[in-house]
C-alpha cells in the first residue's frame, strides 16, 4: 500500500501483533548496558508504529531509530509526522544492496510486517 494516511487510518491489526510481539518477547532483548542502543525497523510503513510502540520500549537514551520502507509515499509521511533528532526514515529496498552507511550500524534489526512480501528471501541481506 502507498496511500500513508489510509493505512495508519487501517492499521489497528499491525498496532496488535506488535504490542502483543513485544510484550511476549520483550526479555529476549538484550539492550546495550549504556542505552545507547541503535535500531532499524524493516518495513516501516506510516512511521506510526517504529516510533509510538518500538521507540516507547526502548532505552530513554538511545543512539537512533531508523525506519526504512520501499514506499516513497510512506517515508514522506513518516519524516513528516514521525521524524526527530534520533528517529528516522529512508526509502530503502531490502532486496537491494546495502548501502555502505548502513552496513553493521545497528545493534537490533525489527521486521514486523514487510518480510512475507518478499518473493525471493535469499535476496534479503
Amino acid at each position: 500500500m502507498n496511500n500513508p494516511k489510509l493505512y495508519k487510518k487501517v492499521n489497528n491489526v499491525q498496532h496488535r501483533d506488535v504490542i502483543h510481539l513485544l510484550e511476549r518477547f520483550s526479555d529476549m532483548i538484550k539492550w546495550r548496558n549504556d542505552g545507547k542502543d541503535s535500531v532499524l525497523d524493516i518495513g516501516c510503513g506510516s512511521g506510526d508504529i517504529t516510533s509510538n510502540i518500538l521507540g516507547a520500549i526502548m532505552p530513554k537514551s538511545f543512539k537512533c531509530l531508523k525506519g526504512i520502507d520501499k514506499s516513497p509515499e510512506m517515508i514522506q509521511y513518516a519524516n513528516a509526522h514521525y521524524k526527530s533528532s534520533k528517529v528516522s526514515f529512508e526509502q530503502w529496498d531490502v532486496t537491494g544492496e546495502v548501502a555502505q552507511e548502513m552496513a553493521e550500524q545497528f545493534d537490533h534489526i525489527f521486521s514486523f510486517h514487510a518480510l512475507h512480501w518478499v518473493p525471493d528471501q535469499k535476496l534479503v541481506d
